[in-house]
């Protein structure tokens, strides 16, 4: 089967990259021919697939989309797959992987009407996620949580008979074995983490966006003799500065350490003692998932998806309700004021990932695509 695949921005790190780099991958090895379409790619381009950049002339990101969606079109046209599959919201795709939440309703509950009205980016955006969740629409869509669906039926009215729920779908590289300790003393000497020190951790491509200025004012409201022994490692992006102008402000400079993107997160997740997430917006949060896996505890937000598999394992604390900093400030001190509490939380992680299904996200994803092409082609 010919199988094509759209996303506007290929770059390693990035959440649905992962994820649509990781079914491409399942759909190759099972035979598929794969097609990508895309306006921007950095890193290698894998030889299972061949790729095709349209040429995008326009510079906001809203109208970029718009006009990529419009070459897309035009190139199927040209080279009719047997099914289409896209990682971003526009019109004429068979199939949707919805990784992010609803735009329009995020958008409605942030913004009175005349502001949406006159507001380009807002039109363009709706529009587009429009053309998948309109009822009219044929797209099927692959959804990873219950929020994310009952927002897109709230706001559209999608038909139900068109979602299909997919499993999680972490690295499996990810996963604590017997090479754990090792790894663990291994990466704290690099990072020169004494034995009686803490390890905080947060993973994230945009850290901003997943709430690490939080964690750094939770750090610094730490009471003195558990802050001298904490040292907070933030592996990601932090775009324009603000996050170091925070540390500094909060004189933090030496607790803190900026990592920036790393393809090892396995390494900091086995060396760390606790992951923090409090995340502004996070559709589902595989980093929670990986957490889990490798025996580390997690405090995060309930507005992650993956919220639940952190209190179903018992394995850390989910701050719920809208986010207060104090809460997040008292939640931290209470876990360091008793460090031991840390292992058995990660007892119960551990326990919880030997039966969980934190793995099968792309081979599913596959199935469904292979059943939307080849019902397509009767």
């Amino acid at each position: 089967m010919n199988i094509a695949m759209a996303i506007f921005k290929y770059f390693p790190f990035g959440g649905i990259q992962n994820d649509f780099m990781r079914i491409a991958e399942v759909a190759a090895r099972r035979g598929h021919r794969i097609t990508v379409y895309a306006y921007d790619w950095k890193g290698p381009v894998p030889d299972f697939l061949e790729l095709k950049l349209l040429r995008v002339r326009s510079f906001t990101n809203h109208r970029k989309a718009e006009e990529f969606f419009s070459l897309l079109q035009k190139a199927v046209r040209e080279n009719p797959p047997d099914v289409l599959l896209g990682f971003n919201r526009g019109p004429g795709l068979d199939l949707y992987f919805a990784g992010d939440n609803c735009f329009t309703l995020t958008e409605q509950e942030k913004h009175g009407g005349m502001y949406r009205f006159f507001n380009k980016r807002y039109t363009v955006y709706s529009e587009l996620e429009r053309a998948v969740f309109a009822p009219e629409s044929k797209t099927v869509i692959m959804y990873l949580v219950e929020a994310q669906k009952k927002q897109y039926v709230h706001c559209f009215h999608t038909p139900e008979k068109r979602f299909r729920l997919l499993p999680p779908g972490m690295n499996p590289a990810c996963r604590r074995g017997p090479d754990a300790d090792a790894i663990r003393a291994a990466k704290r000497a690099a990072l020169k983490i004494a034995d009686n020190e803490i390890m905080l951790l947060q993973v994230a491509a945009n850290l901003m966006l997943k709430g690490a200025d939080r964690v750094i004012e939770a750090v610094a409201a730490l009471p003195e003799q558990l802050k001298g022994n904490v040292k907070l490692f933030l592996v990601g992006r932090d775009a324009n500065g603000r996050l170091r102008k925070r540390v500094q402000q909060n004189r933090l400079e030496r607790c803190v350490f900026f990592e920036g993107l790393s393809s090892k997160v396995r390494e900091y997740l086995l060396a760390a003692d606790l992951m923090i997430h409090p995340a502004r917006n996070e559709a589902t949060g595989t980093v929670l998932i990986e957490a889990i896996a490798a025996g580390l505890p997690v405090v995060c937000t309930d507005n992650c998806g993956f919220c639940k598999y952190v209190a179903e394992s018992h394995s850390g604390c989910v701050i719920s309700g809208h986010f207060d900093q104090m809460e997040l400030n008292l939640t931290l001190q209470t876990i360091l004021w008793e460090p031991s509490q840390l292992k058995q939380l990660s007892r119960y992680g551990l326990e919880y990932a030997e039966t969980a299904d934190f793995y099968s996200r792309a081979e599913k994803a596959v199935d469904i695509v292979e059943e939307v092409g080849y019902a397509s082609a009767k």
